[in-house]
């Protein structure tokens, strides 16, 4: 399964609560801190764009953490990924400040 050149989820919508089958997948965002893809997703929520968070892994005792080294992710519709780059790019530009 490759995320890098698109991933096929079934039933993934292009606007939230919208279901839309067989929608090609590409990762927007990806980060080890589940506070950060939550905080990202819900921007993403906010702006009109439907994404789901992807996690190979994360520790039971605490589910905000992932022990993977490619962490959690975060996944766009293939025509919702300029929008949702920007999103992301706005937020890692204001995350510290």
């Amino acid at each position: 399964m490759s995320v890098g050149n698109g991933l096929c989820i079934p039933g993934f919508g292009r606007r939230p609560g919208v279901a839309l089958k067989g929608a090609v997948m590409k990762e927007a965002y990806r980060c080890v801190y589940m506070e950060d893809v939550m905080v990202v997703k819900s921007l993403l929520d906010s702006a009109g764009i439907s994404s789901t968070i992807f996690s190979g892994d994360k520790l039971d005792v605490n589910p905000y953490f992932s022990v993977s080294v490619e962490g959690f992710c975060i996944l766009v519709a293939d025509e919702d990924f300029p929008d949702a780059r920007a999103v992301v790019e706005d937020f890692e530009a204001h995350r510290d400040s």
